[in-house]
């Protein structure tokens, strides 16, 4: 908002609206999935399927340990020597596609 300071019949509070649009490519395309259709039927799928395994919860307890040793040698002065043998990142089966830069487009 631009205020003149003698308020004139030619000379009135100027509103600019300035707009900024950006867009950017998806580095994972969720593309290989339907839009049309669901992908299965919440009645025939049977409730043990969104129960962890025993190797998912084994899995889950070591990035937590991991997450845990993180913030440790982060915050607690006395065991940040032990920095240096703790991974910086957790990895997973999306990171090649996650490390890539993302594309502006014009």
């Amino acid at each position: 908002m631009v205020k003149p300071r003698q308020m004139m019949k030619k000379h009135q509070n100027k509103d600019h609206h300035m707009f900024q649009y950006v867009c950017y490519e998806n580095r994972i395309s969720p593309s290989h999935l339907p839009d049309d259709q669901p992908i299965g039927n919440i009645d025939s799928i049977p409730f043990m399927i969104f129960l962890p395994t025993v190797q998912k919860q084994e899995t889950l307890a070591e990035q937590l340990t991991l997450l845990v040793c993180q913030q440790w040698t982060k915050y607690v002065p006395a065991l940040s020597w032990f920095k240096e043998h703790v991974p910086a990142q957790i990895q997973h089966k999306h990171m090649a596609g996650v490390k890539k830069k993302t594309n502006k487009v014009s």
